[in-house]
């Protein structure tokens, strides 16, 4: 539901914090129906000509993917099982690896939100070279480098303040916030390390469950830009998730505070009413939301998780 808008969303943000460091920013988006194999054949044979050894290439997938047996197949929009078609009809790994190999920039950072995207890690090929400093670092080092939304079975969760959550975690890391140096350099490896820490954090604090984002580096880290205000500060950012994550049993009391005696001024919640869960407290109650709006707090026995 959200894969157009979170690749758009990053394009902008990689041009925003990349603006300052780089000489230029270069982006090329497919998006929806655009995201054909010939599509992304097509676009990989014309930033393979065009690229340098000294240039960052970024690759942002978000989607479906699936693993099987190990290896990662990306569904482009002309997959059609209705047609008689599998997985062996999506992209898959060993095409990637051929694609990728015409990019001769020897700093990449591949970044999947999709599900299932830890599979891909074979897609990084090794490198070697000395860390150096400041800039020297983004101008000699090299590096090859993914960051995948979950692990080779496990689902990526989306609808978290209108993102998927690991796409919402990475713009996380490249917004300047208050009190921040603007000059700050986000580099792949703190960008990695804000997302292992939060997209956990957040899925379980929401959904109930640990997505817990796969990383694999080969090489040097780099800086991949300087901090912008790539966030909104306004209702996006603090919106309320929107997806249905539970359903409530049994009639219910949405109250202001997380106690059985608490007030409460809203129309019970009745049996197969469709929520999202906000938190847990400790002493047993969970704070709901319906439509982006925060609803209170209903026993947690009350609420069972959408299958």
């Amino acid at each position: 539901k959200y894969a157009a808008k979170d690749a758009g969303k990053f394009a902008e943000a990689m041009e925003a914090v990349g603006s300052e460091l780089f000489a230029k920013v270069e982006v090329t988006p497919l998006l929806n129906e655009k995201v054909t194999r010939d599509n992304i054949e097509a676009a990989f044979k014309t930033i393979g000509g065009t690229a340098k050894p000294g240039d960052v290439f970024v690759l942002f997938l978000g989607g479906h993917g699936k693993s099987v047996e190990g290896r990662y197949y990306y569904y482009p929009q002309t997959l059609d099982f209705a047609a008689g078609q599998s997985y062996l009809d999506a992209i898959g790994q060993d095409q990637w690896q051929m694609w990728l190999a015409k990019i001769p920039a020897q700093k990449t950072l591949l970044v999947l939100d999709t599900c299932e995207s830890g599979a891909a890690g074979g897609l990084i090929r090794g490198a070697d070279s000395a860390r150096q400093t400041a800039m020297d670092q983004l101008q000699h080092a090299t590096g090859h480098n993914l960051i995948a939304a979950a692990g080779s079975a496990q689902a990526a969760i989306e609808g978290y303040k209108g993102h998927g959550v690991l796409t919402y975690a990475l713009l996380d890391a490249l917004s300047q916030k208050e009190g921040q140096n603007p000059a700050e350099q986000v580099t792949v490896g703190a960008l990695s390390e804000h997302a292992y820490k939060n997209v956990p954090k957040i899925t379980q604090s929401v959904w109930g469950v640990y997505q817990n984002p796969i990383r694999s580096f080969s090489g040097n880290d780099f800086p991949i830009g300087l901090r912008a205000a790539v966030m909104p500060t306004g209702t996006d950012q603090n919106a309320v998730p929107t997806e249905f994550t539970h359903v409530v049993m049994r009639t219910e009391r949405a109250r202001k505070s997380a106690a059985d005696d608490a007030e409460s001024d809203l129309e019970p919640l009745t049996p197969g009413k469709k929520i999202t869960l906000i938190k847990m407290t400790e002493n047993g109650f969970a704070l709901v939301a319906r439509d982006g709006k925060v609803l209170g707090y209903v026993p947690a026995d009350a609420i069972v998780k959408l299958e």
